[in-house]
């Protein structure tokens, strides 16, 4: 079960086009930027944990490319870093984004 996004479901969730997807992570990401940039650490934490839960839910659906689900992976990674340090860089997270951008563009 999700702890943030408790109402959506892996179903709910393959139902959102891949582009949709990825512009919700990609706001996750940006509200940690706007938090980085406010110095609350705490709710910065939080937005990476959105972003991480959002990322586990699209890397479980079985008719993702490899090139996608490997970026999405390695970009959970990185979060996974920031988290743990309980740190980040507005500008890291703004080239988190842009990279997530990519995938659709």
């Amino acid at each position: 079960m999700n702890k943030w996004h408790k109402t959506i479901t892996k179903e709910k969730w393959a139902g959102f086009s891949l582009k949709e997807q990825i512009l919700m992570i990609g706001s996750e990401i940006l509200r940690a930027k706007n938090w980085l940039e406010h110095k609350d650490i705490e709710t910065t934490l939080i937005c990476y944990e959105r972003a991480m839960e959002l990322i586990d839910l699209t890397v479980t659906q079985g008719d993702l490319s490899l090139k996608i689900r490997k970026l999405l992976l390695q970009l959970r990674e990185a979060i996974g870093f920031l988290y743990l340090k309980e740190s980040g860089d507005p500008s890291l997270c703004q080239i988190f984004y842009n990279e997530l951008i990519s995938l659709v563009s």
